[in-house]
């Protein structure tokens, strides 16, 4: 029993050595620029949300890296410094992320286009 428990201790002492003089990774976000794909003008008004109305001048393409990938807006309206905004972060589900995958493959990637990403 006490070979156990100092073989234990001994492991969670390597550990917590290890994590000590190893540097810490860095992790990087990606650069996201907006491109206009198409020149659309469209107006929104709600009657369920007291009137709220607003005007879309462009659909902006959301590029990622300089173009290496494109990106989509999830929640319409809201951009993606989400300053003022009701934006409430969810927890990541593989059925979301599924969803997600189909609606950007069957809508964009199959025949990409800038109606299509519109």
């Amino acid at each position: 029993m006490k070979t156990a428990r100092r073989t234990s201790i001994f492991a969670a002492l390597i550990v917590i050595l290890v994590q000590l003089l190893v540097p810490a990774s860095m992790a990087l976000a990606a650069s996201m620029t907006n491109v206009l794909a198409t020149n659309w003008v469209t107006g929104w008004k709600l009657k369920a949300f007291n009137n709220s109305s607003w005007t879309d001048n462009g659909i902006w393409m959301k590029q990622i890296d300089g173009g290496k990938q494109i990106a989509f807006c999830v929640e319409h309206g809201i951009d993606l410094d989400m300053s003022g905004s009701d934006y409430t972060p969810s927890s990541y589900s593989n059925a979301k992320k599924e969803r997600l995958a189909e609606i950007a493959y069957y809508g964009y990637y199959s025949q990409p286009s800038a109606k299509n990403y519109a």
